[in-house]
């Protein structure tokens, strides 16, 4: 039985959790809108990939600055700043689309933009989450927690979005995410936060932005993460983007089988995520890794030899259920295991190489898809998951060393603090 009500006690987090649900929903009805309405203007795998890369290349250019940014300034203020830039960028696509002056060309700087602040409120908003937690054992619990809120708007978001787009078309569903926004912004309205003292800093944003890679390549197990993290996207998140074209090319299917597919995917994820819950320490969690890496490639390339549509919900939601595991534990070790004045730029680095990795993957597997066809692409990259999982599988010995000797000092800082209490006895 998983159990959230630690985590949920606090008032805090339980509004800012209510905000993130509508975000999520939203954000999943943009986002497979958008991919439809790129697909169906364009009838190009690749134009459909220089959209997608448009949006992750910003939030890479812009990821570096956040952390800093983050690690400086309130977190909660930059979150409301963010979301009222969404608001603005996805009530304009909104508006074009439905008056029908939207183009390929507005819709790439659109994105851009969309990536620009998005590349600022991720890093900003998980290192978030770490303030809102009081329990930092329970820190597991929230971000499983946050991943099942997130993979259960998989579901709902793609779904409403096939259902909406044959009737209210892509510009409805930008328009209601942009109405989300509205809510959201007046929801973190109730939130009361104190922000944590700023430390003194004498150094540049430049300076501070060298000292965080310095930091994550000297220390091997956060170097591992890393590296895990740029293979596993690279290869495999690209598939989602191929989604449009899989359900047009191979299952001859409309937008409702695009949304039924990415719920697929949110419903496995959401498995995996209540896998991971009731964990309460960091042990075992290198293990997971590789498991998550095995079973979410080898779902990639099952999917890509399948041409039944039943058979592909239910691989795609064991590769959902890999992927959720592969990626929640790797936000857990990397948020425990960097320091807390570096966690911020640790963060928005670790965004960094995701939206990177992801950039150049869609990129690559688009140009592939349309030179040998969906399938190949897709297939290929799930390969590459998992032949990045076997060389790298070994390295995480690094990672374990480390969960073990915090497990020392937390164990030692206990039972510092019982004889503490002990003294204090009269």
């Amino acid at each position: 039985m998983v159990n959230f009500s630690a985590t949920l006690q606090n008032r805090n987090f339980r509004i800012f959790f209510i905000g993130q649900g509508l975000s999520n929903v939203g954000n999943m009805m943009k986002q497979i809108a958008i991919g439809w309405l790129a697909y169906k203007l364009t009838d190009s795998a690749f134009l459909l990939g220089v959209v997608m890369f448009t949006r992750e290349l910003f939030a890479f250019l812009i990821s570096p600055f956040a952390g800093v940014v983050a690690d400086r300034l309130n977190k909660y203020q930059l979150i409301l700043w963010a979301n009222l830039a969404l608001l603005v960028n996805t009530a304009l696509l909104g508006w074009l689309t439905v008056g029908a002056g939207i183009s390929l060309e507005l819709m790439i700087v659109i994105q851009a933009v969309f990536g620009l602040i998005s590349g600022v409120e991720i890093p900003t908003r998980q290192a978030f989450v770490n303030d809102l937690v009081e329990k930092k054992e329970n820190l597991t619990n929230a971000i499983a927690l946050n991943s099942t809120l997130f993979n259960s708007a998989r579901i709902v978001g793609p779904s409403l979005a096939g259902i909406l787009i044959p009737f209210v078309g892509e510009g409805g569903c930008f328009l209601i995410y942009a109405f989300f926004l509205v809510i959201i912004l007046v929801i973190f309205q109730f939130i009361k936060y104190k922000a944590p003292t700023p430390q003194s800093r004498k150094s540049s944003v430049a300076t501070e932005m060298k000292e965080g890679m310095q930091y994550v390549f000297q220390h091997p197990p956060l170097r591992v993460l890393f590296v895990m993290v740029l293979l596993v996207t690279f290869f495999g998140i690209s598939y989602e983007m191929l989604l449009p074209v899989i359900v047009s090319e191979v299952f001859d299917k409309g937008p409702a089988v695009f949304g039924y597919l990415t719920s697929a995917i949110g419903a496995g994820s959401i498995a995996g995520a209540l896998f991971l819950a009731n964990r309460k320490d960091l042990g075992g969690l290198e293990q997971i890794l590789q498991w998550g890496i095995a079973v979410f490639g080898l779902g990639i390339i099952l999917f890509a030899l399948t041409s039944h549509l039943l058979l592909a919900l239910l691989i795609l939601f064991v590769a959902g259920s890999g992927r959720v595991m592969f990626f929640t534990a790797n936000n857990t070790l990397l948020q425990s295991l960097a320091e807390q004045d570096k966690r911020g730029r640790v963060l928005s680095l670790y965004i960094m190489v995701f939206m990177g990795s992801k950039t150049l993957g869609n990129l690559l597997m688009g140009t592939l898809a349309d030179y040998a066809g969906a399938s190949w692409a897709i297939g290929l990259g799930g390969l590459g998951c998992c032949v990045s999982g076997l060389l790298l599988g070994p390295y995480l010995v690094h990672v374990g060393d480390e969960i073990r000797k915090l497990k020392i000092e937390a164990d030692n800082a206990r039972l510092l603090e019982i004889q503490e209490e002990t003294d204090a006895i009269p």
